[in-house]
């Protein structure tokens, strides 16, 4: 047993070592080149990162040393190891997507098209119709805004499809740590599917909202001074809004990896006492 935690501890430390010497050279290479500077949440974000990178690599690296303590020769824990590593990596990623476009279909970008073209041409119909016949009824504005309205109708339904097809796709995968660390990875940096739609749907808010100020009258009607005051006004509470943002992302990747790394951790801790009672065994054995 003393071997066995031994060897555990030294690949702990390599691996330890080995990932804080390339982060901090991708440190000082982005301080010293691209002359960015960093936050605080950048280093908690990093930080989080840093011990996924640990917990996730100490997988194979037990999976290696329980190969090695049950296989005849150093050739076999190669092959085993590779090919375990194509499964992880390559194959299991695959067949979730695979089984995922399956499972939840989607309509073809083209069906969309289409969908937007015929709503194009019966508004424009109906726009024909008001300008010959006279007929009262919606301004242009509110018009235009339903039409646009339809067509984002046709977009969402789109991409909620879309949407929910990469999801069960990404769950699918995560029987791979591989992909798991992946996902990981992904919530600690605020790249994620999820984060991307958040920003989308936070940019399209304040833009919407820009827009209704500037089409209202009372905007027009104001002087300079008082229409700078707003757009100070709004820029402090948008600042106000990113901050509190920043820190709700903050709260949300922590949560996230500790959900996503607990059945990586699981696995470790199973892997550790299999390589332990295997080396035991042999032990006896011999």
């Amino acid at each position: 047993m003393i071997v066995i935690v031994g060897k555990w501890l030294a690949g702990l430390m390599i691996i330890g070592c080995v990932i804080l010497f390339m982060f901090l050279l991708s440190i000082l290479y982005i301080l010293f080149i691209k002359h960015i500077e960093f936050d605080y949440n950048f280093f908690i974000r990093l930080f989080m990162l840093y011990l996924s990178s640990i917990i996730y690599l100490m997988f194979f690296y037990q999976l290696t040393l329980f190969f090695s303590v049950n296989a005849r020769s150093s050739k076999q824990v190669v092959i085993i190891m590779f090919i375990a590593w194509c499964m992880f990596c390559y194959v299991i990623p695959i067949l979730g997507v695979a089984v995922g476009k399956h499972l939840s279909n989607i309509p073809s970008w083209n069906e969309i098209e289409q969908l937007n073209s015929e709503i194009k041409i019966e508004h424009n119909e109906e726009r024909k119709a008001y300008r010959e016949l006279n007929i009262p009824g919606e301004s242009r504005l509110d018009r235009w805004k339903r039409y646009q309205n339809d067509l984002k109708k046709n977009i969402y339904f789109f991409l909620d499809r879309f949407r929910r097809q990469g999801h069960l796709a990404n769950l699918i995968s995560m029987i791979s740590p591989a992909h798991l660390f992946q996902v990981i990875s992904e919530h600690i940096t605020g790249t994620s599917v999820e984060d991307y739609q958040t920003f989308m749907d936070r940019a399209r808010y304040e833009l919407i909202s820009y827009w209704d100020l500037v089409m209202t009258y009372s905007y027009f009607e104001k002087t300079r001074y008082e229409i700078n005051r707003m757009h100070l006004e709004r820029n402090a509470s948008m600042l106000a809004a990113s901050q509190s943002y920043n820190r709700l992302t903050i709260r949300k990747s922590l949560s996230g990896m500790v959900v996503l790394l607990f059945p990586i951790v699981v696995l470790n801790i199973i892997l550790f006492f299999m390589i332990i009672m295997c080396y035991e065994n042999k032990s006896i054995i011999i």
